[in-house]
């Protein structure tokens, strides 16, 4: 295979494909044409899968048909690696490029809350820390919609656990509010670094 030179991966997947209704318009138009121009590649813990995600990953778009995006879910659902690692400035552009005008993928459950004002707001987990004498933290990008402090939220797990938070202070240079796009590290009300899970899912109630 190519080499790759990558810089700082900035979108972790792999946790999403459980929970996003419409993961496959992501794979086969994003990603595929990512991995087709060798901007992007999958990856995986496990040496066997790496070899054929590989071999996947080599393949023509058009000789990707549904049992091998069948197939790449299967083995990216049993990693606890990135799904897909590429360049941050290629991935974001097309990844913008793809979802210009369309809904933002969005936990399936996720459609049953609204914000206050009439549109979802929602973050990924991608990671979470404690410090000692404020609580914990968790950081993601804002998918979509907008959140301030004092906010409530619902936690959504992937085994189908909702926990109650709010949003106690944003660490995003200080300010009060934040919109899609941002990267922002929230520190929530009333839950430990181990109630939080990479790709578990905050909606504003």
């Amino acid at each position: 295979m190519k080499n790759y030179n990558f810089t700082k991966t900035v979108i972790t997947l792999l946790s999403l494909f459980p929970l996003v209704s419409q993961a496959e318009v992501c794979l086969n138009a994003t990603c595929r044409d990512l991995i087709q121009k060798r901007e992007a590649m999958f990856l995986s813990h496990s040496n066997q899968h790496q070899k054929r995600l590989n071999q996947l990953s080599n393949m023509k778009i058009d000789e990707i048909g549904d049992n091998q995006v069948i197939e790449v879910y299967d083995i990216l659902s049993k990693s606890q690696e990135r799904a897909i690692q590429a360049s941050a400035v290629k991935l974001l552009s097309h990844w913008q490029n793809e979802l210009a005008g369309a809904p933002i993928i969005t936990p399936t459950r996720a459609t049953e809350f609204k914000t206050k004002q009439n549109h979802r707001f929602q973050l990924f987990a991608l990671d979470t820390f404690t410090v000692k004498d404020r609580g914990t933290f968790v950081s993601g990008m804002v998918f979509q919609g907008s959140i301030k402090v004092g906010d409530k939220l619902i936690l959504q797990k992937a085994d189908g656990t909702d926990l109650v938070t709010r949003c106690l202070s944003l660490e995003t240079i200080n300010l009060p509010e934040v919109q899609a796009g941002a990267f922002i590290v929230m520190q929530l009300e009333n839950l430990t670094e181990q109630d939080i899970q990479q790709g578990d899912a905050l909606i504003i109630i």
